[in-house]
């Protein structure tokens, strides 16, 4: 950024901090009788986890503001979809087995067995990063004043919302889309931030 003048930095970020395999068990608890699947949600937990993603942005907002030699940079961003837990994993080429799924073995794990709680649970999460992004978007919007000759009436950051892009049979597995789920997502970005 600092050397070459850049108009866009699209910046896809911060969903596998909340459903990766090393977080999505920690937000979670076991399911008891008696349960609904709200209560299966360690919402303090979660709420951790989207300040320190929602502190990253803002970073990346303040270097970005800093460093590039293009004072009019825009950062795109998007939001991920409602994901549903299934228990397939990342196969590489569709071939060669990497890693198993990321969320469905922890539900399994917890005894969160009914599919209708397991999407309403990764909803809830994905939906407060959601939130925290356009929070982010809100604060680095247009007619925010910088230290630097950034024109004012440009947002900083834009979020483009790809909830309800990629249809049920565009997924490779459980967080990742086909080429086509893929496709969409980046065509609705152009049309939206950059085909102006």
């Amino acid at each position: 950024l600092m050397e070459f003048e850049f108009d866009y930095l699209l910046f896809s970020g911060g969903g596998n901090d909340v459903v990766g395999r090393y977080d999505f068990d920690f937000f979670i608890r076991n399911k008891e009788d008696g349960f609904d699947w709200e209560d299966c949600i360690r919402k303090d937990r979660v709420g951790l986890k989207i300040d320190q993603i929602d502190s990253a942005y803002r970073t990346l907002c303040e270097l970005t503001t800093e460093y590039s030699s293009n004072p009019n940079i825009t950062i795109i961003t998007h939001t991920y979809e409602r994901l549903t837990p299934i228990d397939e994993g990342f196969a590489l080429f569709d071939l060669i087995p990497l890693g198993k799924a990321w969320l469905h073995p922890f539900m399994v794990k917890k005894n969160i067995a009914d599919p209708d709680d397991q999407r309403r649970i990764v909803g809830f999460i994905l939906n407060e990063f959601k939130n925290a992004l356009f929070g982010v978007a809100n604060d680095y919007g247009v007619g925010r004043v910088y230290e630097t000759e950034r024109d004012t009436n440009r947002a900083l950051f834009n979020v483009v919302d790809t909830w309800d892009t990629v249809l049920a049979g565009e997924w490779r597995n459980e967080i990742h889309p086909t080429s086509d789920g893929f496709e969409k997502v980046a065509q609705k970005i152009y049309d939206e931030q950059i085909a102006e």
